[in-house]
């Protein structure tokens, strides 16, 4: 009798879970829960994958011990119910079905059951982390996943991105550029998608959610997105149809960006090899117009991530970095804002730059005047003090006195570095930017591009004087009038650093110098500056000392052209190492346009200076100089 109760209790048990069971277990490669594969190891992956290149896997990385984890399988395991029912009707493109692609998978791996090892190789350093694996060529390969993990819907869009780029692409063919058109207006929804800002491992939720806000728009401030097509029309130009591959297989996470090889019809791209970028309506995919040709001397990676970049990007230090800071990109506009939802001033003058960057970007011809256009946050404090803008000081002083805190942002500013050592810095304060956002932001942008803005320059405040020797101290704003403008004179020009030690040696010598010069009454000025308050901002000349003491010459008439004294003794010192005040008036001779014949004429009707054969003395000090001591 017992027997029999334990048989119908076995049946039972059998019975409720049956089903169940057949769900989690399909086969022995092929575990799986609620539609989520269980993963062993590494080898299960490949073996899932078993070759077919039109695979795409998606794995959670996870622990048991991590809440994070639980919440995010329960994500994909409404994943895996959406992609079924997705490849289980007539919802797919029916283009892809002819194709009979695979549909893709969703898995987990317990991160604490396989070798750590692995795990460090794939680049893992917290849990959850979610990856995508397909193989080429009967390797496994390992993307990242770079998409929205919010809900199930952003991971099924994610995975369906990658899927179609992977699968179909990462370069798609088409005839002509009309093919590409009927294309993109068909399948532009599955294709696209805006690029999402890149969030900084420290923000909090809060200031996630405040972010989201500042840079939300509405639908007519979406970015377009861009097509890069190339023409490939021969067999001669192998190697930049290589190069398009390689680049569309870099940028292929980018979802706001495709790119096509059209092999029959080019009217639109150009010639052969040639690579043409369009932009496409973000509300109807439609194509726009004009198209911007990639410049034949520009590589091909420098144009595709100044064409792709998003018009306005929010800085964040970890992964803005390699897009907005390259060597090529030497203009950048940058809004400083405050993250706060407590006004809507920042957010407002968010949209207008957004706005009249968007404009620039859609200009024809605009590649050959790429600007990188920047959202910093107040909190991004070592960018703030790099690009000048102090907030803090003046809030500080308004509060030890008592008085209400002024409002300093948001600030605008424009870099300009495509001379080659100059830092051009144009600001339009919080006050000015206010007044009328809607118009204050363009007409700045406008001003600049017409060259009516002047450059903000660091400069002390300290007045300018000329000491007992003879040595006039300037200023970043005084360079211009005694430097640049006073061409009946030579000039020699001291940098420094009051906390220099070298500096602190080489200034009696300088002393000395300009005490000598005014004596002889040659018609040379004798200049020094403070680097650390002042720097030289003039598009006509370049000077930016990678050390101090530093000591340039400026000859008579043009100043346009500087020239650096450049020493180094047997120890490796320089400027700062000299003892002799003619060792730089002998090198001022060997560049410089000088009568020394009628110079010297009045060094001898001074009493103790005499000019020798083998050098120069100044004794009326009782001190001997002489220009060939080593």
């Amino acid at each position: 009798m017992l027997y029999l109760l334990a048989i119908v209790f076995l049946i039972g048990i059998f019975w409720t879970y049956g089903s169940d069971l057949s769900e989690v277990s399909n086969s022995q490669d092929q575990i799986q829960e609620n539609g989520v594969l269980i993963l062993r190891d590494v080898e299960h992956i490949s073996n899932i994958l078993h070759g077919d290149e039109n695979t795409l896997l998606l794995a959670i990385l996870y622990s048991k011990k991590c809440a994070n984890s639980y919440d995010l399988i329960l994500k994909l395991e409404e994943v895996a119910e959406t992609l079924a029912w997705t490849f289980g009707t007539d919802e797919t493109d029916h283009n892809l079905k002819d194709l009979d692609l695979s549909m893709p998978r969703v898995a987990k791996l317990d991160g604490d059951g396989v070798d750590p090892s692995w795990v460090e190789t794939l680049g893992v350093v917290s849990y959850p982390t979610l990856l995508f694996f397909r193989q080429v060529y009967q390797e496994t390969i390992v993307m990242d996943y770079l998409g929205l993990q919010n809900n199930s819907i952003d991971i099924v869009e994610t995975i369906m991105h990658y899927w179609y780029r992977f699968t179909l692409g990462p370069v798609f063919p088409a005839s002509s550029v009309h093919d590409v058109k009927e294309y993109i207006e068909k399948n532009g929804s599955k294709m696209f998608k805006n690029v999402s800002p890149a969030w900084n491992p420290d923000y909090t939720m809060e200031e996630k959610e405040i972010i989201s806000w500042l840079m939300s728009g509405d639908e007519d401030e979406l970015d377009p997105y861009m097509l890069l097509l190339q023409c490939q029309i021969g067999e001669k130009e192998q190697s930049l149809y290589q190069s398009f591959f390689d680049l569309a297989k870099s940028i292929a996470t980018q979802r706001n960006v495709m790119l096509f090889s059209v092999t029959e019809d080019c009217t639109g791209i150009g010639n052969d090899s040639d690579v043409t970028v369009f932009s496409v309506s973000p509300e109807t995919f439609q194509i726009r117009t004009p198209a911007q040709k990639k410049p034949h001397k520009m590589p091909l990676h420098q144009f595709a991530v100044q064409m792709t970049s998003p018009s306005v990007l929010f800085y964040d230090r970890f992964s803005i970095g390699p897009i907005a800071f390259p060597v090529y990109r030497r203009l950048h506009a940058v809004l400083f804002v405050q993250l706060s939802k407590e006004n809507a001033t920042s957010r407002d003058a968010i949209r207008s730059f957004r706005q009249v960057c968007q404009q620039h970007r859609m200009k024809e011809n605009a590649i050959l005047t790429d600007m990188v256009c920047l959202v910093v946050p107040e909190t991004e404090t070592r960018i703030l003090t790099y690009f000048g803008v102090d907030i803090w000081t003046p809030l500080d002083t308004k509060l030890s006195q008592g008085k209400a805190t002024p409002l300093l942002l948001p600030v605008l500013l424009i870099t300009d570095q495509r001379k080659e050592e100059t830092f051009m810095r144009y600001y339009l304060e919080a006050g000015d930017l206010l007044e009328d956002i809607t118009s204050s932001v363009p007409v700045f942008f406008q001003d600049f591009w017409m060259g009516r803005l002047l450059p903000d320059i660091k400069s002390s405040t300290k007045a300018v004087h000329i000491n007992h020797q003879g040595v006039e101290t300037i200023t970043g704003l005084s360079f211009k009038k005694v430097v640049m403008e006073r061409k009946s004179n030579h000039t020699l020009l001291y940098l420094f650093a009051p906390t220099c030690g070298h500096c602190k040696r080489f200034s009696i010598l300088w002393n000395e110098l300009a005490q000598l010069i005014r004596a002889v009454e040659w018609n040379i000025d004798v200049l020094r500056m403070d680097v650390t308050e002042n720097e030289i901002l003039d598009s006509r000349i370049s000077i930016d000392p990678a050390f101090v003491p530093a000591v340039y010459y400026f000859p008579l008439g043009s100043k346009e052209k500087a020239t650096a004294f450049e020493f180094e003794d047997k120890f490796g010192d320089t400027v700062g190492r000299l003892h002799n005040p003619f060792d730089i008036i002998d090198w001022m001779f060997s560049i410089g346009n000088f009568d020394e014949e009628k110079m010297f004429e009045k060094v001898e009707k001074l009493k103790g200076f005499n000019k020798k054969k083998e050098g120069y003395t100044c004794s009326a000090d009782g001190n001997t100089y002489d220009t060939n001591e080593e």
